[in-house]
């Protein structure tokens, strides 16, 4: 090969490889539109809809299989990398087009009857069920042949044959712990039990005359009644703090020794446990004196979440300052605390979501406190300025290009919500016209300035020079790193709920970040996006993108 034919291959081939992946996005973008949970699905004589009702949770444990794949052939990625890079070169025509594009309409045509018409299929709902799966894994696979040839794959699954098991041994160990939790809590639900006459406890001594029905899992006091179902009954939060324990002892595995390891774990279930009881109580005790309605629906959808985290943080800052702290003290004098470049890029988005969680855990269906999130994250981000000015940037054409498409793409994946538009702009009629004005004027504030500031700080400047393993340092050049990038975007998604327009909007900021090395630039870019949709917000009505 002549040294022109290199250097056109190395031109064209991006492109085209460009091409491919843009057609799969778009494959995606289609199914995820017109695929959507169907309201029978609900009918438990469908069983076979069983797995496109839980489709989430498969998705989450085909996640957690790729993301430990990713983590295990790290330190090889590169070669493999470049391995694929060299296989697309080789010429093989139109054949796997052809099947991609057949395998993808098979998907959709299959697709189809399970979503559109559920309740009219009958006892094809299996067979049908069962194809619409085949076809699905072969669109996979004919997707990765149209990426690459066979041979290619078939050299890296020899030689990555563990990081492949381990992966597929995470999948199928997560799916069957979620299935073994789902069937011990509807055989012996022990944690509700224990959550329902701990709660029952606390409350006894100031509502002697409430009723406990521990059949029902009922508590009701004044009229105000609560039922301990499944997802409050403590397991999900034990879940999440075990994981998040796991992670902090193995982060810090050269400080923490095996005992208190052994004893982290016990101590943080029960803490957590008994916080949930707490919460249950106060729930209670918020719906009887206070107002029902932000009991049910501000402070129960929140509150957990503020359990969690404050377990974590108890756990975490009694491990560390009485054994890790130690064990890594020297003998130099202490010096007082300083905020450092990472210590600020964090801690503003930390602030956010602290206030967020308050906010909303006493608010209703509107969240009038929301000016308060707004003055908290401003007044953290003033106090965080000094070690981030160097960060601040004059808006460009590139940067506010990309918002601007990551805009039009967010408008184009998600639908606006008639109802939630109804509810919010009824609940701000309520309201004086000062009032409603001034909540409206800091609500664009904080969506256009506070809050793209603070998560942008966060996702594109510590996330994602830590998952990529590279220093947090303001003069420091961050390398492009694919699993980084992957990696942050994907808990980006996961914080705004759409996960897949908020990954796809990750993606494009942490580019943009990678392409200049500014993270002012994925700043610029995020504000344009808020910017457009709270004028979007304001012409159309649409409140629900709110």
């Amino acid at each position: 090969m002549t040294a022109s034919t290199q250097r056109m291959t190395a031109t064209t081939l991006p492109t085209a490889l460009r091409w491919i992946v843009a057609m799969m996005a778009a494959q995606l973008f289609v199914a995820v539109r017109c695929y959507t949970t169907p309201d029978a699905f609900s009918d438990p004589a469908l069983n076979w809809t069983f797995p496109l009702r839980n489709r989430q949770t498969i998705f989450g444990a085909l996640l957690l299989g790729a993301l430990i794949g990713l983590v295990m052939v790290r330190p090889r990625l590169g070669r493999h990398w470049q391995a694929f890079l060299d296989s697309t070169a080789q010429p093989r025509g139109a054949l796997p087009l052809i099947a991609q594009i057949s395998a993808c309409t098979a998907c959709y045509a299959l697709a189809w009857p399970l979503y559109a018409h559920p309740a009219q299929i009958g006892d094809l709902g299996w067979p049908l069920l069962i194809a619409w799966a085949a076809s699905v894994m072969a669109c996979g696979a004919a997707s990765l042949w149209l990426l690459a040839p066979l041979r290619y794959w078939r050299t890296l699954l020899a030689g990555e044959t563990q990081a492949f098991a381990v992966a597929a041994i995470g999948v199928i160990g997560s799916g069957a712990l979620i299935a073994l939790v789902y069937r011990a809590w509807q055989t012996v639900p022990l944690l509700a039990h224990l959550t329902l006459n701990s709660s029952a406890w606390l409350l006894r001594p100031l509502y002697p005359a409430m009723t406990v029905d521990t059949r029902t899992a009922i508590i009701e006091a004044e009229g105000f009644r609560v039922q301990i179902s499944d997802v409050c009954s403590g397991y999900l939060g034990v879940s999440l703090t075990l994981g998040f324990l796991a992670c902090y002892c193995y982060l810090f595995r050269a400080e923490i020794r095996p005992w208190l390891m052994a004893a982290l774990l016990p101590f943080g279930i029960a803490l957590s446990l008994a916080l949930n009881a707490v919460r249950i109580a106060a729930l209670v005790i918020l719906g009887v004196e206070i107002s029902p309605e932000v009991a049910a629906k501000g402070f129960h959808t929140n509150a957990g979440s503020i359990a969690m985290l404050l377990c974590c943080a108890i756990v975490v800052a009694l491990a560390h300052r009485l054994f890790v702290a130690r064990a890594t003290a020297d003998d130099s004098p202490r010096l007082g605390w300083t905020l450092d470049f990472e210590s600020a890029l964090l801690i503003p988005f930390m602030a956010l979501l602290a206030v967020t969680l308050l906010t909303g855990a006493f608010s209703g269906d509107f969240v009038w406190l929301y000016p308060a999130r707004v003055l908290a994250v401003g007044l953290v981000l003033a106090l965080c300025w000094k070690p981030l000015r160097a960060l601040a940037v004059w808006p460009s054409i590139l940067p506010v290009a990309v918002g601007a498409a990551v805009y039009a793409m967010w408008i184009a994946m998600i639908d606006a919500d008639a109802a939630a538009s109804a509810a919010f702009a009824s609940a701000l009629g309520t309201a004086a016209p000062a009032a409603a004005i001034g909540w409206l004027l800091l609500r664009t504030l904080g969506a256009v300035v506070t809050v793209p500031i603070a998560e942008e700080l966060a996702f594109r400047g510590y996330l994602l020079a830590v998952l990529s393993r590279q220093p947090v340092k303001p003069d420091t050049r961050l390398r492009f790193d694919g699993l980084g990038l992957i990696g942050s975007s994907l808990l980006f998604g996961a914080l705004h709920g759409q996960w897949l327009a908020g990954t796809l909007a990750g993606l494009a900021y942490g580019g943009l970040r990678y392409r200049r090395d500014r993270i002012g630039d994925a700043v610029v870019a995020h504000m344009t996006t808020n910017l457009l949709l709270a004028i979007h917000v304001f012409a159309t009505g649409h409140w629900s993108y709110w």
